[in-house]
């Protein structure tokens, strides 16, 4: 590959981590759950928990922010 090449694809691998880090930044402040952070997490200090799948996720986590109540692990 010609060097050409290698820095295309350079600036194309940091064109989505930049658009990785910028979803991951919106979502923080508009208050949407991270489920990829929440496995890392349960893994992390809760190994042996069941992992919830990422539909049951999303769905705890709307029932927490609009529900009658309000958990957190940690």
């Amino acid at each position: 590959m010609s060097a050409d090449v290698h820095d295309d694809k350079r600036l194309v691998d940091l064109f989505k981590a930049r658009c990785r880090w910028l979803r991951q930044a919106c979502r923080q402040i508009f208050g949407v759950p991270d489920y990829d952070r929440y496995r890392r997490h349960l893994m992390a200090h809760h190994p042996q928990a069941p992992v919830l799948s990422k539909r049951e996720f999303h769905t705890k986590a709307i029932e927490q922010r609009y529900g009658s109540g309000r958990s957190r692990c940690c």
